[in-house]
């Protein structure tokens, strides 16, 4: 009797021992998927806070190199600005001291009546005012004895080079074709054929 009840006692325990034991496994899984949960979702948000950062800072980035590429882009427009104006102001300067000297030479004068005759076929006869420039003040009374007494000497600080400018008092009509009217237009033309711009 002894021996039955202790085999019984025996069963018991170990049937209780087995539920314990099941139990407990059931206890550890659930608590190991539970805690991979947790481990997921605490790893999917880390994921998305790291990658918020990395594109903030992306953004960051791309902003301060478009705002450094644009003040590169905008210094190197106003050093090709200026190498242009640079360039265009000595080809100028070039220009306008061949031309003075052109004007210096024998042959100039001759020229320059042709001028004033083309001046006056363009705006027509009447009252006219033929205007030369400071540095063609030598010609005068040569030109005074083809056109009369019509020939004005411009203003020392007005700069023509050369050429002539008419007035047709009668016709109300002006024609400028001085050396640095010609030499302006030019330029224009230059700068357009050239296509030299900064965009």
């Amino acid at each position: 009797m002894k021996i039955v009840e202790e085999e019984k006692l025996d069963r018991f325990t170990n049937d209780i021992m087995n539920d314990v034991r099941i139990q407990k496994q059931g206890i550890l899984q659930l608590a190991e998927e539970e805690n991979k949960a947790e481990y997921d979702r605490k790893h999917t948000e880390f994921l998305n806070e790291n990658y918020e950062l990395v594109q903030k800072s992306m953004k960051k980035i791309d902003k301060e190199k478009n705002e450094i590429m644009s003040q590169i882009i905008m210094a190197n427009r106003k050093r090709l600005f200026n190498k242009r104006a640079e360039v265009i102001d000595a080809v100028v300067e070039i220009t306008k001291e061949r031309l003075y000297q052109h004007t210096q030479k024998e042959e100039y004068f001759n020229e320059l009546v042709s001028i004033i005759n083309k001046c006056i076929d363009s705006i027509g006869k009447g009252d006219l005012e033929i205007i030369i420039s400071y540095s063609d003040m030598k010609h005068k009374e040569a030109l005074e004895k083809i056109f009369g007494k019509c020939i004005t000497i411009e203003n020392k600080n007005i700069e023509m080079i050369g050429g002539c400018k008419l007035l047709n008092k009668t016709a109300k009509r002006y024609v400028d074709e001085s050396y640095a009217k010609r030499l302006e237009e030019e330029k224009d033309t230059f700068l357009q054929n050239c296509k030299i711009n900064v965009e």
